[in-house]
């Protein structure tokens, strides 16, 4: 059976790396959802276009409706974007019996401390133990939306599954955006200040996960939720980790790579306060930690790409595609 795909983010990091994945088999249909300044980005592409904005809710709502998989790798903050694509697909569930399947991504600033640039006393959630993950705070970021993707699958609306990353790091194969955000926030806050810096002490730890890891998790999660038979809540909430990182020990080594290929002034990073111009951002300020138990049980998810085996070639390639800005 071919199922018809709607997705969501297909001109971003994460989302076009999977897109790039999804054509390569004949198993999906693939429909990407773009704005209309991107549309000739895909115009090559196997996948078929949609042109509208996340605004157009009516007609994102039909698309849905359409579809048998939806898949939101474009934003975890548009509550009102998440409500029309579930109305859609439990519209599709039960009128046309389509699978009614969505995997939302979320990201784990969910869980992230406040910003003081120093390792906090915070949790290290575990996605199996349920009641810590049904008990993350309401004001949480991203957490009204996930909300409301679990709300869904728990009354039977549709089957859903939410995938939450640590840091994405690596090369994407998508066909316009091909690195992320945290790791090249570092990497050009170091190039307009001349030095890398951190914020505070940069004893802060991040989780993070290579960007075809994600997109092995998100095809593996499709996969489950086709096969699934109960309504699950949050029981199909999935951190995404392979591995820790120290933002100061990062900006040790980042220093550094990019002092050897003259790009930084100083091969020692230095401390700026939190509050400082010159301090990365907000997520390599906060500490933020978790374990992907549920993926590795549930899934057979096994993470292959490892930061420390390819962190010289992570900042070289940052370092390229941001030279020139």
């Amino acid at each position: 059976m071919v199922y018809k795909v709607l997705l969501f983010g297909a001109t971003g990091y994460l989302g076009g790396t999977l897109l790039t994945e999804l054509e390569r088999t004949d198993e999906y249909d693939v429909t990407s959802v773009v704005r209309a300044e991107r549309e000739r980005v895909l115009k090559d592409r196997k996948t078929k276009i949609l042109v509208a904005s996340h605004a157009e809710l009516s007609k994102i709502e039909t698309a849905s409706a359409e579809a048998d998989i939806a898949i939101n790798a474009a934003t975890s903050d548009d509550l009102e974007l998440t409500k029309a694509i579930n109305r859609g697909l439990a519209q599709g569930k039960s009128a046309y019996s389509r699978a009614g399947v969505l995997v939302h991504v979320s990201g784990t600033q969910l869980i992230e401390s406040k910003p003081t640039g120093k390792l906090e006393d915070v949790p290290k959630y575990n996605d199996q133990d349920l009641a810590q993950i049904e008990g993350i705070a309401d004001s949480a970021l991203h957490r009204l939306i996930d909300l409301e993707v679990a709300r869904a699958d728990r009354e039977g609306e549709i089957k859903a599954s939410i995938i939450c990353p640590g840091v994405i790091f690596g090369h994407g194969s998508g066909p316009y955006k091909t690195i992320s955000s945290p790791f090249p926030n570092l990497v050009r806050t170091a190039l307009k200040n001349k030095r890398a810096t951190y914020a505070g002490e940069g004893t802060n730890i991040w989780a993070h996960v290579h960007v075809q890891d994600v997109v092995d998790m998100l095809l593996r999660s499709i996969k489950h939720n086709l096969e699934a038979s109960e309504p699950a809540g949050f029981a199909r909430f999935y951190f995404a980790e392979h591995g820790e990182h120290q933002k100061l020990d990062f900006c040790t080594k980042m220093a550094s790579i990019l002092h050897a290929k003259g790009a930084v002034e100083d091969a020692t990073p230095v401390s700026v306060p939190v509050s400082s111009p010159q301090a990365p951002s907000w997520p390599n300020r906060t500490t933020s930690r978790c374990y992907a138990n549920r993926a590795r049980a549930e899934l057979g998810w096994k993470p292959r790409m490892l930061l420390e085996n390819m962190f010289e070639g992570e900042v070289l390639d940052i370092w390229t595609a941001l030279k020139d800005e």
